[in-house]
């Protein structure tokens, strides 16, 4: 009786510890792992489930708090001589707004990659993770 939840138990505190030290120490292939459960969900059946799944999934990796905040200027890159820190100028309901756009945007763009070829989103993926490097 007792072995009915053991397993599970078991199954889902290995696939943390699994999990826990790509996040930590290689952040290409925590992004590779995430784009991989991404690709499953492509697979399935276009419904409401699956959108919920997609959403849930980007959500476990994207920082849109911080892609906002720096999308629109903060801190302004040194190797961007005009930049202007927008994001100084916003109060906080602006800011929250920002944030609900850009996350709508990132979704939506990403359910308009997923028409395209595996191949193609892998190379989008690629550019986004050499971008993220870059920036660190």
């Amino acid at each position: 009786m007792r072995l009915r939840w053991f397993v599970p138990f078991i199954l889902v505190l290995l696939s943390v510890v699994v999990t826990a030290p790509a996040r930590a120490d290689d952040p290409q292939g925590f992004i590779q792992q995430q784009h991989a459960k991404l690709e499953q969900l492509l697979r399935l059946p276009d419904s409401d489930t699956r959108s919920a799944q997609i959403n849930s999934a980007l959500d476990s990796f994207v920082d849109y708090a911080e892609l906002t905040r720096r999308a629109f200027g903060e801190p302004c890159p040194s190797s961007v001589p005009g930049c202007d820190d927008l994001w100084a100028g916003y109060n906080d309901e602006q800011k929250q707004t920002l944030r609900d756009l850009l996350t709508r945007l990132v979704r939506k763009n990403y359910r308009k990659t997923s028409r395209r070829p595996s191949t193609t989103r892998s190379r989008i993926v690629g550019h986004a993770i050499r971008a993220v490097m870059r920036a660190s």
